[in-house]
C-alpha cells in the first residue's frame, strides 16, 4: 500500500508540473530578504503569481480591504493578478511535518553562504509542491476542480496524455481509447472532474500557450497560430477573443503598453 501511494503521489506531483509549465508557473525566486526596524514592499502581480514565506519574525499582508498577519511557519498563496503588499508589523500554523520541516531547512540556509542561493531555490520548488499537495488531501467539497480530477486515476491518465502533447489532433475517441474508456464515460467523468469537456480543455490549453507567445515572443500571428495547433489566423484570433474577450492584436498592444518594470517600489523606498 505505501509503494501504490508513493506512485499515485509522484504521478500527482508530475502532471501538476506539467499544467503549471503550460501555464508559464516558472520557480524563480524572486527575492529573500532578511529585514528590520519599519519597511515594506509592493507586488504588482498583473502576470505571476507565487507565494510568500515566513521563516522568521512576523509581518502583514494587505490586499484589497484587508491586513492578515504572517508569522514564522506561514505560508501565503498568490494568484495571478492579485496585488498586494507586505509590510512590518506582528498568527502561526500548526507544525505540519513537511510543510513545517522544509520551511525550517529554508531559515537555515538564509543564513549559510556557499550554494544557499540554489538551495532555497529547490526547497521553495519542494514547498509549493507540498503545499499544493496538502490542499488536495484537505479538500474534498465534490465541486469540479483539481481536487477532484487529482483522485480520479482515469482523469489523470488523461491529463497525461494531453499535458505530454497538447498540440496533437486528439478527439475524443482518441482519448478514450487510450485510457481504456468509453467515449461517453470519458466525457462524463472529465466533466464531473473539470467542469468541462477534454476538447474545451485542449482548446483553452492552446490558446494560453498563444497568448503567452503573443506576450513574450516577437511573432507574427500567423506563426502564433500555426504553432499552437490553428489552421489559420482566423480561426485563432476568433476563438482567442471568444475566449480572452480581446483579439490577439489588442491583448499584443495591452501587453506592450502596461507591462513596466519596476526595480524598487515607492513603499520600499519611502521605508528606509
Amino acid at each position: 500500500m505505501p509503494i501504490i501511494g508513493s506512485w499515485l503521489v509522484k504521478r500527482q506531483l508530475y502532471l501538476l508540473s506539467k499544467i503549471l509549465e503550460t501555464s508559464q508557473w516558472k520557480n524563480d525566486l524572486l527575492s529573500r530578504r532578511v529585514l528590520y526596524r519599519d519597511w515594506g514592499m509592493v507586488f504588482p502581480c498583473e502576470k505571476s503569481g507565487g507565494f510568500h514565506t515566513v521563516t522568521q519574525g512576523n509581518c502583514y499582508v494587505r490586499f484589497k480591504n484587508e491586513c492578515i498577519l504572517l508569522e514564522k511557519g506561514d505560508l501565503f498563496f498568490i494568484t495571478k493578478g492579485l496585488h498586494h503588499e507586505l509590510v512590518s508589523s506582528p498568527s502561526e500554523i500548526p507544525s505540519h511535518d513537511s510543510i513545517d520541516t522544509t520551511t525550517q531547512l529554508i531559515s537555515m540556509e538564509m543564513e549559510s553562504g556557499i550554494g544557499s542561493n540554489l538551495i532555497i531555490q529547490r526547497l521553495t520548488d519542494i514547498l509549493f509542491y507540498y503545499v499544493i499537495r496538502r490542499w488536495i488531501e484537505t479538500n474534498n467539497t465534490g465541486v469540479p476542480g483539481w481536487v477532484v480530477a487529482f483522485k480520479d486515476e482515469k482523469i489523470m491518465a488523461t491529463l497525461e496524455r494531453i499535458h505530454k502533447n497538447i498540440f496533437h489532433n486528439w478527439t475524443i475517441e482518441s482519448l478514450a481509447k487510450s485510457v481504456g474508456l468509453s467515449r461517453a464515460s470519458l466525457a462524463s467523468r472529465f466533466k464531473k472532474g473539470l467542469g468541462e469537456t477534454p476538447i474545451d480543455y485542449i482548446a483553452k490549453l492552446r490558446l494560453e500557450k498563444g497568448k503567452v507567445l503573443l506576450e513574450n515572443e516577437d511573432k507574427t500571428l500567423e506563426e502564433v497560430s500555426k504553432e499552437v495547433g490553428y489552421s489559420s489566423a482566423f480561426a485563432f484570433s476568433k476563438a482567442f477573443k471568444r475566449n480572452y474577450g480581446k483579439s490577439p492584436s489588442q491583448m499584443k498592444r495591452f501587453s506592450k503598453e502596461n507591462i513596466r518594470y519596476r526595480p524598487e517600489s515607492d513603499l520600499e523606498r519611502n521605508s528606509r
